[in-house]
């Protein structure tokens, strides 16, 4: 496995890494998840042109893992990490934050934020053993407060608390 940035071409194979993904709901109860809609191809070509868009490729450079991230200000958001199911629980993810995190750092950001479901074992448990701690609402960066809204509004369920995760790098 290696990781490199994201080409446009790249962006087409986006969405059905992510349903794939996505699978690892049903096995925990959550099937509303894995019938959300993805981001499609045009959704994740800004982050290719900013080259804030790194893709975890197999042995013949398709890729099977995807990290989208954007700088706001002084800080790197991280909208998206998807490893195909299939490949999930290999490192790709870890691979895949690292680099993001690489990439804040030659940049001079030392804040990268991302936002989950805090209670599911493969997001919230999975980013603070990646080294990324819960910020409460009060410490959260103006850009990130419309978000937290807007996530919270959509996956509004018992169980289902979100919220937003930092790591200093």
């Amino acid at each position: 496995m290696r990781v490199r940035l994201a080409t446009n071409a790249d962006c087409a194979r986006l969405p059905a890494i992510e349903r794939s993904a996505n699978r690892r709901f049903a096995e925990i109860g959550m099937p509303d998840v894995v019938g959300a809609p993805v981001g499609e191809a045009e959704t994740w070509e800004p982050h290719c042109a900013s080259s804030h868009l790194w893709v975890g490729v197999d042995a013949e450079d398709q890729p099977f893992a995807f990290l989208a991230g954007g700088v706001h200000g002084s800080l790197m958001f991280l909208y998206q990490l998807a490893v195909d199911h299939d490949r999930q629980r290999q490192g790709v993810g870890r691979a895949l934050l690292q680099t993001g995190e690489a990439a804040a750092r030659a940049q001079g950001l030392h804040e990268v934020y991302l936002t989950t479901f805090c209670d599911v074992p493969f997001n919230g448990p999975y980013y603070a053993g990646q080294g990324y701690q819960v910020v409460e609402d009060p410490d959260l960066p103006d850009m990130l407060k419309p978000v937290m809204d807007a996530e919270r509004r959509r996956w509004i369920a018992p169980g289902r608390r979100r919220c937003a995760m930092r790591k200093f790098v």
